[in-house]
């Protein structure tokens, strides 16, 4: 049987790990991007003493692109070498704070790192994905948040914000994974996933979900042909995800 690779970004703790260690479990083998390749190592350790899930790993930083595109060749020898198809990028990596003392550099950073990233790893790896053998094709997931939901917002729905930046940037990465899904609609499977309120590093683990529960709909979506391309997917109070307000 052909090996499904699924590269997760910031998979080496929190949501991404866990989406990793899902996807293991449902027959892709994950390749856990991370910036720090020793944790990666710990990570891929953890996978397969608690797990038995072999993973790959490999030192993704997002933020630089001659490191994404190292990655992506990465990726390309990988599956030649093993004779295994590429069918799956989950854009997981993300901020919502910086040490930047100044406002603009903190902003223009989170900017960066959840939009201007997720464009480029998109532009990178839809090549290689176009290649997939799988069933469903190839797709990528983007792993955002209702924090960016202007209908939501506009209804009330949401309490105030504590980082205006990550709101606005999560925003912006929801239009991005429908502008993408319009742009590559038969090609690859464009979808946004919503993992909850989830007590991970991003928030001092003040979330309401452990990083498990919040990947459940990242797995959910990836295997289901229902979920088709261009749509914005949460999993609260219900046991199959269900489509979130943009």
């Amino acid at each position: 049987m052909t090996a499904s690779y699924a590269l997760v970004t910031g998979a080496n703790q929190g949501i991404g790990f866990e989406i990793a260690r899902g996807l293991g479990k449902i027959g892709f083998t994950p390749i856990l991007g991370c910036r720090n390749l020793e944790r990666a190592k710990e990570s891929a350790k953890q996978l397969e003493e608690e797990s038995n899930i072999h993973s790959e790993i490999m030192q993704l930083d997002v933020t630089n692109d001659a490191s994404i595109t190292a990655a992506a060749k990465t990726v390309e020898e990988l599956v030649m070498k093993k004779g295994g198809s590429f069918d799956l990028l989950v854009n997981n990596a993300g901020i919502a704070s910086t040490s930047l003392e100044s406002f603009r550099d903190n902003f223009n950073a989170i900017m960066n790192t959840n939009v201007t990233s997720v464009a480029i790893m998109m532009d990178t790896f839809v090549p290689l994905l176009q290649k997939s053998t799988h069933a469903l094709g190839g797709q990528i997931i983007n792993v955002t948040s209702t924090r960016g939901s202007l209908t939501m917002t506009a209804e009330g729905k949401l309490p105030p914000t504590r980082s205006a930046p990550y709101s606005v940037s999560k925003a912006a990465e929801n239009l991005l994974t429908l502008d993408y899904s319009i742009k590559y609609k038969g090609s690859v499977r464009i979808n946004a996933c919503c993992p909850g309120h989830c007590g991970t590093q991003l928030n001092g683990y003040a979330g309401l979900k452990t990083p498990a529960e919040g990947a459940r709909v990242v797995l959910q979506v990836a295997v289901d042909p229902e979920a088709g391309t261009g749509g914005y997917y949460r999993l609260e109070g219900t046991e199959k995800y269900t489509r979130a307000p943009w």
